[in-house]
């Protein structure tokens, strides 16, 4: 069983990426972290989806696989955590994230089983 720090990204802006996929036959608990490292004055967008698509920069995601959309960190620092989320390898096994720039550092921790 792992547990503790399961994926990590600095994705390019403005595109889908792949965070964590859940393994075959197994159920995630997890939490993921968002941290906006860029200017104070710019601020980014997030978006978060589980999806079944694990189709390249996420061309497969549809709306109602969307965790959170739209989530603004406005300053140099700030930070948002989703918790509580458990993912399977059957229904939504691909976590995938973006944000409008390209120095948001993403986690996801928890435990698989």
């Amino acid at each position: 069983m792992a547990s503790g720090f399961l994926g990590k990204s600095v994705p390019t802006s403005n595109t889908w990426t792949l965070l964590y996929t859940v393994p075959a036959t197994k159920v995630a608990s997890i939490s993921i972290n968002a941290v906006y490292t860029g200017a104070a004055s710019t601020g980014t967008y997030l978006d978060i989806a589980a999806s079944t698509s694990n189709t390249a920069a996420g061309a497969g995601i549809v709306a109602s696989e969307y965790l959170d959309w739209g989530i603004n960190l406005i300053n140099t620092g700030s930070d948002y955590e989703r918790t509580g989320l458990v993912i399977d390898a059957t229904n939504a096994p691909y976590l995938w994230v973006r944000s409008s720039q390209g120095n948001t550092s993403f986690q996801v921790y928890g435990y698989e089983e």
